[in-house]
């Protein structure tokens, strides 16, 4: 048969991509893609891991978007409850108490001042949006191998591979103070078109090695109504590269009713694990209504002072200091790659990135056997090459980091003989074809990597570096690792 790399293309502009998150940096399933990237529907069973190296937006698995929404319906019902309220009077309550949309104004822009990708958009408190232009080409990433009696076949898994820029951010509102913003940014660039060679007689052609560059980039910070944040990213070809992010709009206050309810909304510590245990300390003190999504509801004559220490500690929570994230790697004491960047470090709120090259390799192959029939199925082990980690916060100070430099190469290709040629034979049951040999290609890509894992404390000045180095067989040079985190503001 005659394998080939199937090109569609597909579009997705700002206005046009429904689904809210950035796209894949891995090949994703035509239909997955399709379901989960353009539709924005819900699936359930993915991991953020068949689609990223690295990254993992928070909203990643929310089956509901609107869950602040359904908190205030549900606030509002057990107002008209308590209050006695008719059911004209909770719809007037829940349409005043219903936070406006504020404006998100972002950009990406280089070293030089040019804008690489732009987006303004009103945007609601817990609802991720996404900004950017893909383009999405089908590739023929597999095979899905079928054999029967006297015959068999190597059935085409088509895979979406996107390129692009795209940014996806959502908004949690701080009472009295502002917003919490996470953003997830990716970029792909795919490489020039390499074919595997397969090495199989029984298959013409190839299958793509997929090979692109990679950038994903994943924090979380505090935003001030009408000022603008700028952090540098991750990084390809040595570009130099900014994120601009603003928000404007009216941030919401604590509320009250005629009754004397306080209530308020709290929704970035309810995507905290620790939700449930700051719930439990404030039932400790005081009768209070809370809902999944962050909505609080007190009464008595402490509920002003619950609520005001409720705010105070969702502003407490905020990613408010600004870190610089260095990494580098020395050869014979020369500087041969690195990448910096910042980002805003808090309790349970990660950073996540990526930086590299991606493929895929001819790892090993299976054989399908059946009656007078069989067929190799080859089997394709992911690759990446480059600088990749995550770093949280503990709320002990601590970071927990993992990150790290990894690498690949190919050796020499090996051709193997799987199995001789069967002649033509007779049998009780009749006539048997001849059957080929089987002879495929098996690429052994070698793979390394290193780096450092573990919880590290910031000293005094909130600095912390690590450093460790190696002398590579291959050609007996010195190889240093660095790592360096340091505050700036």
């Amino acid at each position: 048969m005659i394998l080939a790399s199937i090109s569609l293309y597909c579009l997705a502009l700002a206005q046009d991509a429904i689904g809210p998150f950035p796209h894949p940096s891995k090949p994703a399933h035509s239909q997955t893609y399709d379901q989960f990237f353009k539709m924005g529907n819900w699936m359930g069973s993915e991991t953020p891991n068949q689609f990223w190296e690295r990254l993992s937006p928070s909203w990643f698995q929310d089956e509901e978007s609107n869950q602040e929404l359904q908190g205030l319906e549900a606030l509002s019902r057990h107002l008209a409850e308590t209050h006695s309220w008719s059911e004209g009077s909770r719809e007037a309550w829940k349409s005043i108490a219903t936070s406006a949309p504020i404006t998100a104004s972002c950009s990406i822009v280089d070293g030089e001042g040019s804008v690489l990708l732009s987006g303004e958009s009103p945007i609601f408190s817990g609802i991720p949006i996404r900004f950017g232009r893909i383009v999405a080409e089908a590739k023929v990433g597999d095979f899905d191998v079928e054999v029967a009696q006297r015959a068999s076949i190597a059935d085409p898994s088509v895979d979406y591979l996107v390129r692009g820029r795209s940014l996806s951010l959502r908004a949690f509102s701080i009472v009295d103070s502002g917003w919490q913003v996470e953003v997830a940014y990716v970029d792909t660039q795919p490489s020039p078109v390499e074919i595997i060679a397969l090495g199989a007689s029984c298959m013409t052609g190839g299958i793509e090695r997929l090979s692109r560059e990679v950038t994903e980039y994943g924090s979380t910070f505090f935003l001030k109504p009408g000022v603008k944040e700028i952090l540098s990213l991750p990084s390809q070809n040595g570009e130099t590269l900014f994120l601009h992010l603003q928000l404007n709009g009216p941030v919401p206050s604590i509320g009250q009713t005629q009754n004397g309810t306080r209530f308020l909304g709290v929704p970035n510590l309810a995507s905290l694990d620790s939700y449930p245990a700051f719930i439990g300390k404030l039932r400790e003190q005081s009768s209070v209504w809370s809902h999944e999504s962050g909505w609080l509801a007190f009464e008595g004559e402490h509920a002003e002072q619950l609520a005001i220490g409720a705010a105070a500690e969702a502003f407490a929570s905020a990613p408010t200091q600004k870190y610089r994230i260095q990494m580098r790697v020395f050869e014979a004491g020369e500087l041969t790659g690195g990448q910096t960047f910042e980002a805003f470090l808090a309790p349970e709120l990660p950073l996540q990135f990526a930086h590299g090259v991606a493929a895929q390799a001819v790892s090993d192959w299976d054989v399908e056997i059946a009656s007078n029939a069989r067929i190799p199925d080859p089997i394709l082990t992911p690759l990446f090459a480059g600088f990749l980690g995550s770093i949280t916060m503990q709320k002990d100070g601590k970071l927990a980091v993992d990150c790290g430099v990894s690498e690949f190469s190919f050796p020499e290709s090996v051709s193997m003989l799987l199995a001789d040629d069967v002649p033509a034979s007779t049998e009780h049951d009749g006539e048997t074809s001849s059957q080929p040999p089987i002879r495929v290609s098996v690429e052994n890509p070698a793979q390394g990597s290193v780096g450092f894992r573990g919880l590290y404390p910031l000293n005094s000045e909130a600095h912390l570096f690590l450093s460790q180095a190696w002398r590579d067989e291959a050609d007996s040079n010195m190889h240093t690792l660095e790592l360096e985190i340091r505050r700036i503001s």
